[in-house]
């Protein structure tokens, strides 16, 4: 792999910006591959690629399962910026295993934008949160936490905005949450609003004001 080889010929390499470069998930499997060995790289930008190949109508996980994989070793690497890949739920369940607790992630800014995760995904990220101590910044706008993608076609379903409510009230490392055009209701506004009045970190909420609140 190419990119690869240049990661290798390049040992003092601390930020690495990959965005828009057709990367599909053999690509990202064999930068897990690299990020697994001893490296300095501290922010790695892969956004609007098509990490889980669903450009070509068939989703594969393998390269967001060998990325997770590392992450949850790798020491070094603090900002991750996934956005404009349709990891979607499955992807979800897959990256939030290496944010848990008794692992070494060191990613304390997350990019998630614009990456098709339904009520289910966000739960599953909502309870990762909720023991997280790690991530200080994470950017979910641009998705269907709510189950209504962006042409407003779907099922309503507040779930995910309930779990990450809860998140928040527990989490004491968060300082920056996105959650623009999500379609969020009144009710799930409400559930936000009151979660951010009980914490004393978050001092950048996203997504809570008026025009806001309903994906506008």
């Amino acid at each position: 792999n190419a990119l690869v080889t240049l990661l290798h010929s390049l040992p003092s390499l601390e930020k690495l910006d990959a965005y828009h470069n057709y990367i599909m998930s053999a690509g990202l499997s064999t930068i897990g591959e690299y990020l697994e060995k001893p490296n300095v790289l501290v922010e790695l930008d892969l956004s609007y690629n098509d990490i889980c190949d669903v450009k070509f109508g068939d989703y594969r996980d393998e390269g967001i399962t060998a990325l997770t994989k590392a992450l949850k070793t790798n020491i070094r690497l603090q900002h991750l910026n996934l956005e404009g890949n349709s990891i979607m739920d499955d992807g979800c369940f897959i990256l939030s295993s290496a944010f848990e607790e008794g692992n070494n992630c060191s990613i304390a800014s997350l990019n998630l934008k614009g990456n098709a995760i339904g009520c289910i995904g966000a739960t599953r990220l909502a309870k990762m949160l909720e023991n997280n101590k790690s991530l200080q910044s994470i950017n979910l706008s641009d998705n269907e936490i709510c189950g209504i993608n962006k042409y407003g076609d779907g099922v309503f379903n507040i779930s995910g905005i309930q779990g990450i409510s809860k998140a928040l009230k527990s989490n004491d490392t968060l300082s920056a949450v996105c959650l623009i055009r999500n379609s969020i209701s009144d009710d799930g506004f409400e559930m936000l609003k009151e979660a951010k009045q009980s914490t004393s970190t978050v001092r950048s909420f996203c997504g809570l004001s008026e025009g806001q609140r309903l994906g506008n």
